[in-house]
């Protein structure tokens, strides 16, 4: 699915700590939420979901500039890219583990987020939008195409 019209823009996350994000509507989430309902018990699902609503408020986003990565950057540099339109692709629900913890999360891609990324001296990120999550957000794992869950891992390798 293809995203048109999005906007990077400002936000605080539940430290205060800044970031860029780019808001995406719960319109666009609800399929993949709806896949995720079938895929786990009505338990596990509300669970999950409410932990990321508890740390992201009620909704959803993509992550361009990461709390850690905003005040290494000079404001200057960042405001350009501030409202800055962009494309977003959703690819489908992916998933990762670490011991008793999970995490599912929409696998994206955004040429214009890497570029901006790019611009500003950052590495290249595994793009993804937060569902859920057991215990915590997992940071030090891909969330990249290789992390696709089926069917959609299906749909990637006929592309």
């Amino acid at each position: 699915m293809h995203i048109h019209n999005a906007r990077i823009a400002l936000d605080i996350d539940n430290t205060l700590a800044p970031y860029l994000n780019v808001d995406i509507s719960l319109a666009l989430i609800e399929p993949y939420l709806e896949f995720l309902q079938q895929k786990l018990d009505a338990a596990t699902y509300r669970i999950y979901t409410t932990q990321q609503q508890r740390r992201d408020g009620p909704h959803h986003h993509l992550t361009a500039i990461t709390p850690l990565e905003y005040p290494k950057l000079p404001l200057e540099r960042i405001q350009p890219y501030l409202a800055y339109p962009l494309q977003v692709d959703l690819l489908g629900v992916g998933h990762v583990a670490e011991g008793n913890n999970e995490v599912y999360f929409i696998v994206c891609e955004s040429r214009e987020v890497q570029a901006i990324r790019a611009s500003l001296g950052l590495s290249a990120a595994d793009l993804h939008i937060t569902l859920g999550f057991k215990q915590h957000d997992i940071f030090d794992q891909a969330k990249d195409r290789s992390t696709l869950l089926s069917p959609y891992a299906e749909i990637e390798n006929q592309a």
